[in-house]
């Protein structure tokens, strides 16, 4: 049977197929027969065992994985990354802001040498303390979770954006009027904040 990735965690090795039957099948990524992670959107062969997708072979790249050799790539690429965040679970406003707040609360409660632990911690998972309460965290476009030097570099972003003047209102606005709640520090590095499955 043919399918498509829909989505796939390197934190678990676990994701989801929607097959041409119109059914969802998980998977192992053990299962996983080519080299490389699985990249939402491809097109795979599999054979399905009840909801369970087995022996799992990539049919054909998805169109984020083509190259574009004319004038518009920058255009196709964009339009692609766009593309791969519509089956993630993207985490809603309230919880950005809730996350938000909450790093200012525990660094006061932590006395910030705590908070910092913390963080470097979970930096790992592509979160920050006040995400991991909230239970979301940092991916990339292609669905993966944000390694720690992502994490670092996305969090040097949102620094330095804090100086443009009203960078801070320009960002929050940005995220209540985007669909996937991106920022302006998501879109320098290429990032959305997504809930954990």
């Amino acid at each position: 049977m043919t399918g498509q990735i829909l989505d796939y965690s390197i934190q678990t090795n676990t994701g989801a197929i929607s097959g041409d039957d119109g059914n969802r099948y998980t998977f192992n990524g053990g299962e996983w027969q080519e080299s490389g992670a699985p990249r939402i959107g491809t097109r795979v062969d599999f054979a399905p065992e009840g909801n369970v997708a087995t022996g799992i072979y990539s049919e054909m790249p998805s169109s984020a994985a083509l190259p574009t050799p004319n004038a518009a790539a920058g255009y196709s690429a964009g339009v692609a990354e766009e593309a791969a965040i519509v089956d993630l679970v993207v985490a809603s406003s309230w919880h950005r802001i809730g996350a938000y707040l909450l790093e200012h609360v525990l660094v006061v409660l932590t006395l910030g040498i705590g908070y910092l632990i913390w963080l470097v911690i979970v930096m790992a998972q592509g979160q920050t303390p006040g995400k991991q309460l909230m239970g979301v965290h940092v991916a990339r476009l292609d669905g993966s979770t944000a390694s720690w030097g992502l994490m670092f570099g996305r969090g040097f972003c949102k620094l330095l954006s804090g100086f443009i003047p009203f960078g801070i209102i320009i960002s929050f606005i940005m995220m209540l009027a985007d669909d996937q709640c991106r920022t302006i520090h998501d879109r320098m590095v290429s990032t959305v904040v997504v809930r954990n499955r």
